[in-house]
């Protein structure tokens, strides 16, 4: 290895990630998992006693949107198989139909490390070789029927890296990796159980003076009864024939080396902002739909007494100005409640479209290949990258056996799907969401993104142009945005 130079791990980046991974899988985990982290993202009010809370939280219920919307995207890509083109060694053909020697196939495997580097901003693969006598090496993978193979890291699960720059080329160059995997064992007879481990890779180094540093491997086990207590359990040496380490991060939102945050952080906080509402909102329902019996004028005696309630009882009172009557609410702050409830989940609307738009607008196809890749929805830029982490994974199971791959080997991670090519093309979708019934957007925010995709003018009236579509809906029963006479409350502001 050329002379080098260390890395300091990017901490504030580091931080930043792990707090909002901790979001992103708090939401993924849906309702439970959000009642469960409650304290974090609704908050109990300052006089509110603990059975209150406890009673506000069971009765508090998760709109998907995060998760509908990470669905929606690693769909289209991963609709199709992965395919792989060109001359592809006999040694490495296993690996397309069993990838981790767990039975995942390059599609299904693909598809996890897309779908996690969507969720949390990166993710990683580990091209890893099975131990032999307590040796990392490909030595005997003719004669043994031994191969590399794919594993999957998630960055909740990476702990630490560090890495060189090649004092060169500029490289920078993975040495150093900790991070934690669950291990199946048997429990018993007639049981399994899930066992913490930690795996420590530390690749083969030689510092500017030459000197050299070999590469070695860790294997730590999680202590039964001893919760993050762990015992070295193997070691040896790490006989990876390449530079550093064959570990590739898969990215779409990077803020650094191996450090990332996820792409969907503005959809997960207004998923977190209509969780609030929406709790607040069910719980003003509650009580709003109770009927309540007053009664005034009662004497003492009278209200110890009681009241006889139901079919055919009658109340005498004393007092003859003595009144029961049943009081309810007008409704007025529930409308409230219920448009901003509505509004928070048609902003997470738009969000959710945002990865299936172009760059800039009117572009086609040959054009965007032709201006390096500027006109490039993010999803498109994402399976680019998911491409091009495959290929580079079987170039390095190709070291491991000493097989140099051919030049023009691709791995292609289907991307030929329908895009939002263009600022119309958002307009018609967002259309889509207006006809839907019961509408999912309001006329008004329809409005206002023609305004700011330029269908209209920025001097536009929307507020105006709602009303006199409301009114011409009247008239002719329906329009062009699918305005209905009974469609009460689009002249507001979204």
């Amino acid at each position: 290895m050329a002379e080098s130079k260390d890395v300091a791990i990017p901490i504030a980046a580091y931080n930043a990630g792990v707090a909002d991974r901790a979001i992103i899988k708090a939401l993924r985990g849906g309702t439970r998992a959000m009642r469960t982290a409650a304290r974090d993202y609704l908050p109990q009010e300052p006089k509110e006693d603990h059975e209150r809370y406890r009673v506000r939280v069971a009765r508090s219920f998760l709109f998907p949107a995060l998760t509908n919307t990470a669905s929606r995207i690693v769909a289209r890509p991963f609709s199709r198989e992965v395919t792989i083109r060109g001359d592809l060694d006999a040694r490495l053909e296993p690996i397309r139909t069993n990838t981790d020697l767990s039975g995942s196939n390059l599609t299904t495997f693909g598809r996890w490390m897309f779908e996690s580097g969507v969720y949390n901003g990166v993710s990683f693969v580990l091209v890893d070789f099975p131990k032999i006598s307590g040796e990392q090496s490909a030595a005997d993978e003719l004669t043994g029927g031994v191969r590399p193979y794919f594993v999957a890291i998630s960055a909740d699960d990476m702990i630490g890296w560090r890495h060189v720059v090649d004092a060169k080329t500029g490289e920078q160059i993975s040495v150093f990796a900790r991070w934690k995997e669950k291990r199946t064992e048997s429990d018993g007879d007639y049981a399994d159980k899930e066992v913490n481990w930690i795996r420590v890779l530390q690749a083969k180094t030689v510092n500017a003076a030459g000197e050299v540093r070999e590469g070695r491997f860790e294997e730590w086990r999680e202590n039964d009864n001893e919760k993050g207590n762990y015992t070295l359990r193997n070691t040896g040496s790490y006989l990876w024939p390449g530079r550093g380490l064959p570990l590739f991060p898969f990215y779409t939102n990077r803020t650094g080396t191996f450090t990332a945050t996820s792409p969907l952080m503005d959809l997960a906080w207004k998923n977190i902002e209509h969780w609030q509402t929406a709790s607040d909102y069910r719980m003003a329902l509650r009580f709003a739909l109770l009927i309540m019996l007053t009664a005034t004028g009662l004497t003492a005696e009278e209200v110890k007494k009681g009241l006889k309630l139901g079919h055919g009882a009658y109340n005498a009172f004393k007092n003859p100005e003595a009144r029961l009557q049943f009081t309810e609410t007008t409704g007025a702050g529930l409308e409230q409640g219920r448009k901003s409830k509505e509004e928070i989940r048609e902003e997470m609307e738009i969000l959710g479209l945002q990865p299936f738009l172009r760059a800039s607008a009117n572009t086609t196809a040959t054009s965007q290949r032709s201006t390096d890749d500027k006109n490039e929805a993010p999803i498109q830029a994402w399976v680019r990258e998911a491409s091009n982490v495959l290929l580079q994974c079987y170039r390095a199971a190709g070291t491991w056996l000493g097989v140099e791959l051919p030049e023009d080997l691709r791995i292609e991670v289907f991307s030929e799907f329908k895009l939002l090519g263009s600022r119309t093309d958002v307009v018609e979708q967002l259309i889509k969401l207006r006809n839907l019934s019961p509408h999912a957007i309001d006329l008004v925010t329809l409005l206002k993104e023609c305004v700011r995709n330029g269908i209209l003018s920025e001097e536009a009236d929307v507020e105006a142009i709602a009303a006199a579509a409301r009114e011409e809906s009247e008239a002719t029963m329906g329009g062009l945005f699918g305005v209905t006479g009974g469609d009460e409350g689009d002249g507001e502001a979204a």
